[in-house]
């Protein structure tokens, strides 16, 4: 039997996050502002047409899988990106003291857009702060470094959107927040996940060094709808 964490996204979207979630069945999906991903209970051809058939647009779309992925010619395989899957296995670290790490609300996006745009963490658009708990350090009025919960497969929380300002970097803020975050998952009897590309070597370090484990390879395929029908 197949662990949860193998489509985590479809798991997410049935469990923690379906209040967020489109669509029915075997096909579930996101509001594209809120995030790019889509989840299928399997990623068979017939469940791809079906997502062709709900989709209200024909934006990028993303979908995580272990290996291969094949589709219908209603869509174009855009990207494929590696990433690593990555479980906390503890042990627990207290928060040290350092700069105040506060909430992010809805008049912060604008400075959650520039800093994710800038660094890149994976994607984050206008809506993505509907995931909750995303919060972030803020010197001098900007917004240094942030990170958040994305998808809940339950009882899994992935932590998302890990990213700081240039400017603000060697100052371990990143793990200030992540290790903020994972007493707020492990409070809520959850076990922490993240998604890391990779070639990012040194987040994979940060992250080995805060209790994470590899679990398994995966792959971001970012999918395209072409105007062929399917």
């Amino acid at each position: 039997m197949k662990h949860l964490l193998d489509n985590p996204v479809y798991h997410a979207l049935i469990s923690g996050n379906r209040d967020l979630a489109h669509g029915t069945g075997e096909v579930r999906y996101f509001a594209r502002s809120v995030s790019p991903f889509v989840g299928l209970k399997e990623n068979s051809l017939s469940n791809f047409r079906k997502l062709a058939a709900v989709l209200p647009d024909p934006g990028k779309r993303a979908v995580m899988a272990e290996g291969p992925l094949e589709v219908p010619p209603c869509f174009t395989i855009f990207e494929a990106v590696p990433v690593l899957q990555m479980v906390y296995q503890g042990p627990g670290k207290k928060l040290a003291e350092g700069p105040r790490i506060r909430p992010l609300g809805e008049a912060d996006v604008p400075q959650m857009l520039a800093l994710t745009k800038l660094t890149r963490p994976g994607p984050f658009d206008q809506d993505t702060l509907l995931f909750g708990h995303y919060r972030g350090i803020v010197i001098d009025g900007e917004l240094a470094a942030m990170a958040g919960q994305r998808m809940h497969p339950l009882p899994y929380a992935e932590i998302s959107a890990v990213c700081t300002h240039p400017a603000f970097r060697g100052m371990g803020l990143a793990g200030r927040l992540i290790t903020d975050q994972i007493q707020r998952i492990l409070a809520n009897t959850e076990v922490p996940v993240l998604h890391v590309k990779t070639g990012n070597t040194a987040a994979i370090r940060l992250y080995s060094a805060l209790g994470f484990s590899v679990r398994k390879a995966m792959t971001v395929f970012i999918l395209e709808r072409a105007s062929e029908a399917c």
